[in-house]
Order: C-alpha cells, then sequence, then structure tokens
C-alpha cells in the first residue's frame, strides 16, 4: 500500500500541487523525519512541536516570527527538513498549472486547483497500478471537500476529462482531508509545493533568493520522479 500526502501553493495566476509518496510501512520514518527537523527549529529557539509551514517559515510569521530576517536559518532548517525525507525514502510529484494562460486560452475555464487535482490523481493512479498496488490520498484541509469528493467520484464513474481519460482504478476512495498540524506528511507536500511554486512561478525574483531556492531545490531533488506544468 502507498500513502500520497498532497498540499497546494498558489497566486492568481500558477496553481501547484505536490504530493509525496511513501510506502506506508515507511510512515513512522517519515513522521519522525518532519520531528526532528522541528527538532533543528528548536535549536533556534522556536517551540519543539512548531508546523513547518513554508509560507510562515520563509516571511517570519506565525510561530515563525522570532526568525524574522535571519534568512540563513531558515534555509538551514528548510534544507535539512528535505533531506531527511529523502532519507525515508519519499517519492516526490508535482503538477502545476499557469492560470492566467487557462484563462486567456478558455471563456469558461475550469477551477485551477480541480485541474491540477485530476492531472497529479492520474499520475499517482498510474504509478499505483504499475507498483500493483492501491494508493491512499490524504490532502490537506480545503473549504469545498464534498464537492471534491463528488468530482473525484465522477472521474471514478466516467472517467477524467482529456484525451486520456482515467477512471483512477490506482486509487482508494475516498480522499482523506487532515490538518497539516497534525498530519507530518502534509508538512512535506507543503515544503515542497512551496519552493517549487518559487522557482517556477517567480522566475523574475531576486537573484539570491532565487539561488537559495535552487540550493533548497537540489537537497530534494534526488527524490523528484515527475514535475510538469500545464501551460495552455
Amino acid at each position: 500500500m502507498l500513502i500520497a500526502y498532497l498540499d497546494e501553493s498558489y497566486t492568481r495566476d500558477n496553481y501547484y500541487i505536490a504530493a509525496v509518496v511513501i510506502d506506508a510501512k515507511h510512515e513512522d520514518r517519515l513522521r519522525k523525519a518532519i520531528v526532528r527537523a522541528a527538532g533543528i527549529a528548536e535549536a533556534f529557539g522556536l517551540p519543539h512541536d512548531v508546523e513547518l509551514h513554508a509560507h510562515e517559515m520563509t516571511a517570519g510569521k506565525g510561530a515563525w516570527s522570532p526568525l524574522r530576517g535571519r534568512h540563513r536559518a531558515v534555509a538551514t532548517i528548510y534544507r535539512r527538513a528535505l533531506e531527511l525525507l529523502v532519507d525515508v525514502p519519499v517519492e516526490v510529484y508535482v503538477r502545476g498549472l499557469d492560470v492566467a494562460r487557462l484563462h486567456a486560452r478558455y471563456r469558461y475555464p475550469r477551477r485551477p486547483h480541480e485541474v491540477v487535482l485530476q492531472h497529479i490523481l492520474e499520475e499517482l493512479s498510474e504509478h499505483a497500478v504499475a507498483r500493483g498496488t492501491w494508493l491512499t490520498v490524504i490532502a490537506d484541509e480545503l473549504p469545498d471537500q464534498t464537492a471534491l469528493h463528488a468530482l473525484v467520484r465522477r472521474f471514478r464513474d466516467i472517467g477524467t476529462p482529456g484525451y486520456a481519460s482515467s477512471t483512477l482504478t490506482g486509487i482508494e476512495l475516498p480522499l482523506s482531508f487532515r490538518a497539516s498540524r497534525g498530519t507530518p506528511g502534509i508538512q512535506a507536500a507543503d515544503l515542497i509545493a512551496y519552493l517549487y511554486h518559487r522557482l517556477d512561478g517567480h522566475p523574475e525574483g531576486d537573484a539570491r533568493a532565487r539561488r537559495s531556492a535552487e540550493r533548497l531545490w537540489a537537497a530534494i531533488e534526488p527524490a523528484v520522479v515527475h514535475v510538469w506544468v500545464w501551460r495552455p
């Protein structure tokens, strides 16, 4: 049995979902990796159970406010968390969408979250089938979970839209939604989704910040199986 933890990162013009996939037997190792990363943060004066939330980390907000402006310290914690994930081991998938181009091309576009969720579920289902197993999906809590359950059930019943329609036979339904605060796998997916968003969605950003993001991506890259962004 495989488990995929999903989280998203987005702005008005870009939408990304990252999936952190593990064999169910490694679930405790994943939990310990996140706990160890939080332990590193504790050495910098943060609570021992601080949530690894990428936006708060890099912006110095919420529980991470004591490290506001201490970019090197935050990068150290971030990088170590990614290295620990590679050691679990995990497999990483990222799917994205250029939302601005979607709206420019289609008069009545689908919601970005639905599009990217469909794409990543199709890939995860294919991966599970190839492995001869099932995959359980655990995603961050969202306000429209009931609608998403219905959407994914429709995918199972009649297939996903598009030329490569899938009934997601490798995915165990229903999807599970949990709070990131108590779910280490979702925190792991958050770190990766946010990081790839910074790399792909902000190519014109500050050169120093980009180099930092590239160094962080290099830490997780050994675990990356596939990344693809749809640019309609």
